[in-house]
């Protein structure tokens, strides 16, 4: 079984208690093996709205002999939450866009109380949720994984939200990391090439106003 590095990632940015997770797409089952291997998972729900991923998730688990601590459920992102789940430390969601998380934790319990995402498109949205319900963001990496970017939030819901850039993030979790500032520097120039060639000025006057907070992030590396 392959482990990819954005799912080591992932489980390494857990901390070591044994937690309980819930693995929301869980797809092959490959994050909550990996967690309970490492010792950072006790329990884990293994989640998925398709029978096809799961009857694989189900196969892999057995394979490692971890049929008794996870647990796989065929539901639709939170709905399989009720008063018999346990307490869930950590939910998991990633592979996914923003757009489908924003959906995924409209039913956000109060059994729930960390998530870790790691979103294939921006994160704005989850910034935005974050302060909106007054949630630390405890975290936030980028990384590339097969030249596509992928966006890492931890958010804690036992501490409130503290002053956060909302669409760039905090550079205090970015710099160490030179592959965000690559990305960057690339949606600068891509902002660039826009400009010139559309004429709404309202487009035009939004896209240089990100790039002026792009410049002056990439020059907190300086």
């Amino acid at each position: 079984m392959h482990i990819s590095e954005r799912i080591k990632l992932l489980v390494d940015i857990l901390p070591n208690d044994k937690l309980t997770l819930a693995d929301i797409g869980t797809d092959h089952g490959f994050l909550p093996i990996y967690a309970v291997k490492t010792n950072k998972a006790k329990m884990v729900y293994a989640v998925d709205i398709n029978e096809g991923p799961l009857n694989s998730a189900k196969n892999n688990i057995s394979k490692h002999d971890l049929d008794s601590q996870i647990k796989i459920i065929l539901a639709n992102g939170l709905d399989f939450i009720n008063e018999k789940t346990q307490i869930i430390d950590y939910v998991t969601i990633s592979g996914l866009g923003t757009k489908t998380m924003l959906k995924i934790i409209e039913n956000d319990n109060e059994k729930i109380k960390n998530y870790l995402f790691c979103s294939n498109t921006e994160i704005q949205g989850l910034r935005q949720w974050a302060k909106s319900n007054d949630y630390k963001i405890e975290f936030e990496s980028f990384i590339y994984e097969n030249k596509k970017p992928y966006w890492i939030i931890m958010i804690n819901k036992s501490f409130k939200f503290k002053k956060h850039d909302l669409e760039l993030g905090d550079f205090n979790f970015y710099k160490n990391n030179l592959e965000y500032r690559s990305y960057l520097l690339n949606k600068f120039n891509y902002n660039n090439e826009i400009i010139s060639k559309i004429s709404k000025k309202s487009k035009s006057k939004k896209l240089r106003k990100s790039n002026k907070k792009i410049v002056r992030f990439i020059k907190l590396w300086n």
